[in-house]
Order: structure tokens, then C-alpha cells, then sequence
């Protein structure tokens, strides 16, 4: 007796649903018996063929690019970046050699100057000294030593000619001294070892008189 009212009640809905309908109000979200029969076979359909295909949204005539970068693309940045390197090893090398250089010819210059002032100062005390008389002398060897290694960077050999100079005012030759310094690479043996990239013959020259007084 307790379940009647609720019979009841599912039977008064059904019999209101079903008025309704056959006064021509329909429920929107319940579906007859045929239109279900329709969808199933979409829905199996549905289940078998899968997700739908992605659409190509491109234009016409583009090739398809899925990302990333082709072979040949690849292949010509690595020549490129080849050519880079090779440019910049050349003139990594090209610095070195300009800094071999410069400190070869600056050790050059130093010891003609020195050999010079040595001279000098031999004619400023003894002018008539047999080392100050007209002629050419040497080779005399000197050797660059690195302070840090004790290593030897450059090996020179000094040579000098010395011949009286000439007057301007009279223009004949005085007591003053015309020296003409030379400094030569040489190879341990004593061998002309000049290269151009790394050394050059340096030339030094100077007039010794005495000052008026």
C-alpha cells in the first residue's frame, strides 16, 4: 500500500507526457523510437572510421613544410660556417706572425742602438781608437734571451761599416766618423735566416763628431 501513490504518480506523468505529445507539445530533449534507430548507425560509423583528418589550411601551390630544416639547408649553413672558420684561422695566423715580427725587428733596433751607443762613446774618449778606423767589421753574434724561460728568441748578427764623413762646409773629409750598422738574423750555424713573416734585416746608421767647445 505504501508503493500506490508512487505507481500512481509515474503513471499520471506518463499519461501528462503523453497528452502533450498528442497535442502536439513535444519534449525537446527526448527523442522517439525512430530518430534513435536513425543515429545508430551513425554512431557506429562514428566509432570505426575514427577522429576526423586534420583540414590543410594552406594556400594553393605551397609545399608542404613540416617543420625543421631540409638537408640542403642544412649542408649550406655548414659550408658557410666552414668559410667562417677557415677566414678566421687565416687571420688569427696573420696576427701571429705580425707579433713575431714586430718583437724580432724591435730586438733589432735595440741592439744596432746599443752596438751604436757603445761606439759612440768609444770615439767620444778615443777617437783614433783601431775600432774606429775606416773599414767594415764583425759579424758579431748576440742572442735574445727570454728573462721568463731562458729560452732564446732571436739570434742576430751585427755588422758595421765605418767611413770618414765628409764636411758639408768644405766638403771634404774630417775627423768625423760615418758608421753604418747592420743587423742580420742568423740560424745557430751563423746562416743568413731571414723570413719574412718573422724577421728582417734592420739597418742603423750615425755620425760621430766631436762638439765644438
Amino acid at each position: 500500500m505504501k508503493n500506490k501513490p508512487a505507481a500512481l504518480s509515474n503513471q499520471a506523468a506518463v499519461q501528462s507526457v503523453n497528452r502533450r505529445e498528442g497535442e502536439g507539445e513535444r519534449d525537446p530533449c527526448r527523442l522517439l523510437p525512430e530518430e534513435l534507430a536513425c543515429l545508430i548507425p551513425l554512431i557506429r560509423w562514428m566509432k570505426i572510421a575514427g577522429p576526423a583528418p586534420e583540414v590543410d589550411r594552406r594556400p594553393a601551390g605551397r609545399p608542404f613544410d613540416p617543420g625543421g630544416f631540409a638537408l640542403t639547408e642544412a649542408l649550406i649553413a655548414l659550408a658557410v660556417l666552414c668559410f667562417g672558420l677557415l677566414a678566421a684561422g687565416q687571420l688569427i695566423c696573420l696576427a701571429l706572425n705580425a707579433a713575431t715580427l714586430s718583437r724580432a725587428k724591435g730586438a733589432a733596433v735595440v741592439l744596432a742602438g746599443s752596438r751604436l751607443e757603445a761606439l759612440s762613446d768609444v770615439f767620444e774618449h778615443r777617437p783614433d781608437a783601431p775600432e774606429l778606423q775606416p773599414g767594415s767589421y764583425g759579424p758579431e753574434i748576440v742572442e735574445v734571451i727570454s728573462p721568463e724561460t731562458g729560452a732564446i728568441l732571436n739570434r742576430f748578427a751585427l755588422v758595421w761599416q765605418i767611413a770618414p764623413a765628409v764636411d758639408p762646409r768644405t766638403g771634404t773629409p774630417g775627423r768625423a766618423r760615418e758608421v753604418t750598422l747592420t743587423a742580420r738574423p742568423v740560424d745557430p750555424g751563423g746562416d743568413g735566416n731571414i723570413r719574412s713573416w718573422q724577421n728582417k734585416e734592420v739597418t742603423v746608421c750615425g755620425i760621430f763628431s766631436h762638439r765644438e767647445r
